[in-house]
């Protein structure tokens, strides 16, 4: 029979536990606390454009948060890309006779009533036509810019959201703008409201913008 006191029990010395407090990681929370506060404490002032973008338009609540573009910058921009689209068409006039098969193709499209009043040549105009979708209107679309709005420093937005899609572009550029520009009042309304927006820009829902 085992002798009882062979039994041997270590009992820790409490003045040997070490003690274990929380001041460190309460003051590293408080520390956080603080910190957090203090960040949140302070607003960070937002710019016009993220404005902009969070609010999808160019007023919040009635109030514009986009300057909209200089009248002389609009100005030379129009002037440049005039320029480009008369270069276009006497390129595609010039060019018509290498594709006959095109003017012929459009003509028996168009029937001989409608033809017979175009005093220009029908195929030019179609190459005039498909130079510049691929040259001006895709490039506008990616960009929000065309070549006289990107050396103006001027950009395109939609009034529903920042990036105005492909059918706005066309609309505005093919329907909504030779309607402004022949009417003139269409052309005179930009300087006569605040946000100096024309029919075109009003029929596309568009809004050009300055310094973005």
């Amino acid at each position: 029979m085992e002798d009882d006191n062979d039994w041997d029990f270590e009992i820790d010395n409490p003045k040997k536990k070490k003690k274990v407090t929380n001041k460190p990681l309460l003051n590293k929370s408080r520390r956080e606390e603080k910190l957090n506060l203090d960040t949140h404490s302070v607003r960070q002032r937002k710019s016009r454009r993220e404005m902009a973008r969070e609010a999808g338009g160019t007023s919040i609540k009635g109030r514009d948060i986009i300057d909209p573009a200089a009248h002389w910058r609009r100005v030379i921009a129009f002037l440049i890309d005039l320029i480009i689209l008369i270069l276009i068409i006497a390129v595609g006039q010039l060019a018509s006779p290498f594709f006959a098969e095109v003017g012929q193709s459009v003509e028996e499209f168009l029937g001989p009533q409608i033809s017979s009043y175009i005093f220009f040549d029908i195929g030019g105009a179609a190459i005039s036509f498909i130079m510049h979708f691929i040259l001006v209107i895709i490039p506008t679309t990616s960009t929000q810019r065309s070549l006289g709005k990107r050396i103006m420093k001027l950009k395109i937005i939609g009034t529903l959201k920042p990036k105005a899609p492909l059918g706005v572009i066309i609309i505005r550029e093919y329907i909504a703008k030779p309607l402004s520009i022949l009417s003139v009042i269409g052309i005179l309304m930009i300087p006569l409201n605040k946000r100096r927006r024309g029919l075109h820009d009003y029929i596309a829902g568009t809004f050009i913008i300055d310094n973005l």
